[in-house]
């Protein structure tokens, strides 16, 4: 029974983790560059933390208010959602949310916006 729930475990995890491509600042950065890109850039952070610095035309809905209602993404359900915030926790969660709500394409900035400021790209305020 044990080796049953190991292999149900491991099938319902690799599900999963096939749902959501990792990307790093710099593909990010190329993905933003080409004018055919339709990323919906999604920054989970607080409006007092989005509003010192964030990725030119991404949006901003915490994190606490998407997990109550992920309605708020209907509208981008056939885009990829490029999701983070400062340095990964609270977009996890949003992730989470998004897998269990049949989102399929879901980006997840490795590193978040920490990540995008160390690789010295640009924030507007």
């Amino acid at each position: 029974m044990k080796k049953l729930t190991l292999i149900l475990g491991l099938v319902f995890c690799s599900h999963i983790l096939a749902e959501v491509e990792l990307i790093d600042a710099s593909v990010l950065k190329k993905r933003i560059e080409n004018p055919d890109n339709n990323l919906i850039l999604l920054d989970v952070r607080t409006v007092k933390e989005y509003q010192s610095g964030h990725i030119k035309d991404s949006i901003n809905i915490p994190h606490a208010q998407l997990i109550q209602n992920i309605n708020l993404l209907d509208q981008y359900r056939d885009q990829p959602i490029v999701v983070f915030c400062r340095s990964g926790r609270r977009a996890q969660l949003v992730i989470d949310t998004l897998i269990e709500n049949k989102f399929n394409q879901i980006v997840d900035l490795e590193g978040d916006i920490l990540a995008w400021k160390t690789s010295g790209f640009p924030v507007v305020q």
